[in-house]
């Protein structure tokens, strides 16, 4: 895990970095502390406003937070994933909840409505043989999130089929669901990055950032602890 961790707080250290930055521009808009990017700022030669450029900029910052949260939950499912893999565990030697699991990831074609009953076919013969056979079971995180859609509830449903418990001691429905909303809605266009956060201040950016990233911190440790007592196999109280 020390790759995954290692990156994590890498993507953490931007984000504290870019809200100095941010801080950084709202003081010298304020004090006009530094006279050329305040300058430049107020130029006449340029369309730029102090208030586009710092709406823009918390737009940023809100996508910055969602792609960790993303990277964070993906990661760790990753690192679960493999190792199940590296344990070379078969359907038989799993939690149910993990059986359930890959149960459903391997039906996927077949609940598709141009699926026949030669695809549902293929899929339960290939199912029976990967038990029977003891095959080692594969999963992969795309298979298990929708990219894009993670707020509480679907935080809440991935951990949840895992057998996986996480502290709630930052967890924040409305600051997850916000910052989900946003990175949509500029994914989509349908909101200006000029327009989307016009209304927040970096002080409260800042705020929401620091709670996020407890929870992931504490939501690594739940995985690390999950993990480290192989709850993952059959037999384990999830």
């Amino acid at each position: 895990m020390s790759d995954f961790i290692n990156t994590y707080n890498n993507r953490k250290h931007e984000i504290q970095n870019f809200i100095i930055f941010m801080e950084y521009i709202e003081n010298t808009e304020v004090n006009g502390s530094d006279s050329k990017l305040h300058g430049f700022i107020h130029s006449p030669d340029n369309n730029l406003t102090y208030q586009s450029l710092i709406n823009t900029l918390k737009s940023n910052f809100s996508l910055m937070l969602y792609n960790i949260l993303e990277y964070t939950v993906s990661g760790l499912l990753d690192e679960l994933y493999t190792e199940i893999s590296i344990n070379k565990l078969s359907y038989i030697d799993v939690s149910e909840k993990i059986q359930t699991i890959w149960h459903k990831v391997n039906l996927n074609d077949a609940n598709k409505n141009s699926a026949g009953f030669d695809t549902l076919l293929a899929k339960s013969k290939y199912i029976l043989d990967s038990v029977i056979n003891k095959n080692t079971i594969t999963l992969s995180p795309r298979d298990t999130i929708t990219g894009g859609n993670l707020d509480d509830k679907a935080l809440i449903k991935i951990f949840d089929s895992h057998g996986i418990a996480f502290t709630k001691n930052n967890f924040r429905s409305d600051i997850l669901g916000n910052i989900k909303t946003t990175r949509n809605e500029l994914a989509h266009g349908s909101v200006s990055f000029a327009d989307a956060l016009e209304s927040s201040s970096i002080s409260d950016l800042k705020e929401k950032s620091k709670i996020m990233i407890n929870f992931l911190d504490d939501l690594i440790q739940s995985v690390k602890s999950y993990t480290n007592d192989q709850k993952y196999k059959k037999d384990k109280k999830d």
